[in-house]
């Protein structure tokens, strides 16, 4: 799981597939890693904001480029 907090416009929830990022296609992959990435920019994922102080207090402002884990 990552978490997002750039500056670019993104939704609270995205899935991504490495096999995407595959050269070659292929249906179905021997071996699959999906990434979760949950945006907590101000005012996204009030949920999980409201429930995580870490996440509340520092609104993810240690990584100011965008992703975090």
């Amino acid at each position: 799981m990552q978490n997002y907090n750039g500056s670019e416009e993104m939704a609270d929830r995205e899935e991504y597939e490495l096999s995407g990022q595959y050269k070659l296609q292929v249906e179905e992959p021997a071996l699959e890693l999906k990434v979760i990435v949950l945006n907590i920019n101000a005012g996204r994922n009030r949920e999980l904001m409201e429930k995580c102080q870490k996440l509340r207090a520092g609104r993810g402002s240690e990584n100011p480029g965008g992703w975090s884990s």
